[in-house]
């Protein structure tokens, strides 16, 4: 949860204020690298954990029905979105675009 308020905080300050530092002596840096390795532990995590239906006394243990329903109802696109290193991507398409980082500040919701 840490991670995932401070790299929201974190994404709109570097885009304001010159981009982010890529340096590992660099605090925000390391910040920010740490909080996307939590966050794709957290994406594999749920590709993992059992589920149990409303109602039900039994978890749902099958890998198969596990991930499908990560993938279909739960949140995995928009969590996978979040992940991808959209900063690189699109500061190599055109230096304005990196705006659009800011959708990473959306993982804390």
């Amino acid at each position: 949860m840490f991670f995932c308020l401070s790299t929201a905080l974190i994404y709109p300050y570097c885009i304001a204020f010159g981009g982010i530092p890529y340096n590992w002596n660099n605090p925000i840096w390391l910040n920010i690298f740490i909080g996307e390795i939590v966050m794709l532990l957290d994406m594999v995590i749920k590709f993992l954990l059992a589920f149990k239906f409303d109602g039900e006394t039994k978890y749902i243990i099958d890998f198969k029905k596990i991930a499908n329903r990560y993938i279909h109802e739960g949140n995995f696109k928009k969590d996978f979105i979040i992940w991808l290193p959209l900063y690189e991507i699109l500061k190599t398409i055109a230096p304005s675009l990196e705006i659009f980082v800011i959708i990473k500040s959306t993982r804390f919701s």
